[in-house]
């Protein structure tokens, strides 16, 4: 999964210098397959109105609004935001790894070719910098992924490139997972003014659930793998699967109306009850996974994985489309573009 989701989200390659791309230019092939298929659909919502690219997604009709991201070649870094009902998609925002609360959006902003800083856009689309600068780890990217809390007022993101005088950096495989010699890896929790909250050592991307508490995702080193929950002083993480995971966890979500948590981990979409501890396998799609998130209501799960189309064709970087799992039952969201997540879907 870890070079699957660095293809998604960081491509390097030299040509007259340093370029990041989102996708191979070969995807070019899919795009148009489904440019296609998504022409093909019934147009039953002729009179909804119309965004700045006047077109929509075809397949299940459901409510709230989706974010996601936009992996076209040649035009990079796109915060989609979908009305589930009508299809219709519009540019949310310069960026990608959005994560929405209540009025506001956290997302990650380029700052250079190999360096991100935290962003947050208010309700009114204006967008302001949350933290400095920091390098991209090429290695692993899913690392990043920030999550607003749902009242808006604390955003949790991790980073790789932490630094810190040699004298002064412990000796401990958390250190030792950043990417220079000098630096350490942490989940870091932010105030939307850029105010630093609290530093989580060795923690990987994680959700807000509904009483506030935090739930990250071990990365190995010191704290090994599984899920950690963290209250809200952000002292001593306590792990709460009950020690199964022994593996890095992706995408991770919380459940709108209950305590539960859906994750991708060893290429198949799991759910876990907080209390329980045990997760539960509820999906294997059979391609590649790149994200799952709840539907609104929780009863629906979307999630991305690689197209079967593409690999019928037998192109050489597959794309990506969105599925709909609800009780079993498995149903496309195709779009006339190369979706990407993390996804957050909500009222």
């Amino acid at each position: 999964m870890a070079s699957l989701s660095t293809a998604e989200r960081v491509r390097l390659i030299t040509a007259e210098g340093i370029t990041i791309m989102r996708n191979d230019l070969r995807a070019i092939v899919l795009v148009g397959l489904t440019v296609l298929l998504a022409g093909c659909g019934s147009d039953d919502d002729a009179s909804a109105p119309t965004t700045s690219n006047d077109t929509r997604a075809s397949g299940s009709k459901q409510s709230g609004t989706l974010y996601f991201e936009r992996n076209d070649p040649g035009d990079y870094y796109k915060v989609m935001r979908m009305d589930m009902r009508s299809g219709r998609f519009e540019v949310a925002a310069d960026g990608f790894d959005a994560s929405v609360g209540n009025r506001s959006m956290a997302f990650l902003q380029l700052c250079s070719p190999l360096s991100v800083r935290l962003a947050v856009n208010d309700e009114d689309g204006f967008s302001s910098p949350v933290s400095e600068c920091f390098k991209l780890d090429t290695i692993t990217p899913d690392f990043y992924s920030p999550a607003m809390s749902r009242d808006d007022a604390l955003i949790a993101v991790a980073n790789t490139a932490i630094l810190l005088p040699k004298d002064q950096l412990p000796d401990t495989a958390a250190a030792r997972f950043g990417i220079g010699d000098n630096t350490y890896a942490a989940t870091q929790i932010y105030r939307p003014d850029g105010t630093l909250v609290a530093e989580l050592r060795d923690f990987g991307v994680g959700a807000w659930m509904r009483n506030g508490d935090l739930v990250v995702t071990g990365q190995g080193g010191d704290a090994g793998f599984g899920l950690y929950r963290v209250d809200r002083k952000f002292k001593n993480p306590e792990r709460i699967d009950d020690g199964r995971i022994n593996g890095a966890i992706f995408s991770i979500d919380a459940h709108p109306k209950k305590d539960a948590v859906v994750f991708i981990f060893n290429g198949q979409i799991f759910e876990m009850d907080i209390d329980s501890g045990k997760p539960k396998r509820v999906h294997s799609h059979g391609f590649p996974l790149a994200a799952a998130a709840y539907s609104p209501d929780g009863k629906s799960i979307i999630f991305v994985s690689s197209d079967p189309l593409s690999e019928a064709f037998e192109t050489p970087n597959t794309g990506y489309n969105m599925y709909i799992l609800k009780g079993g039952d498995v149903e496309p969201l195709i779009l006339p573009f190369i979706p990407g997540g993390p996804l957050d879907w909500v009222k």
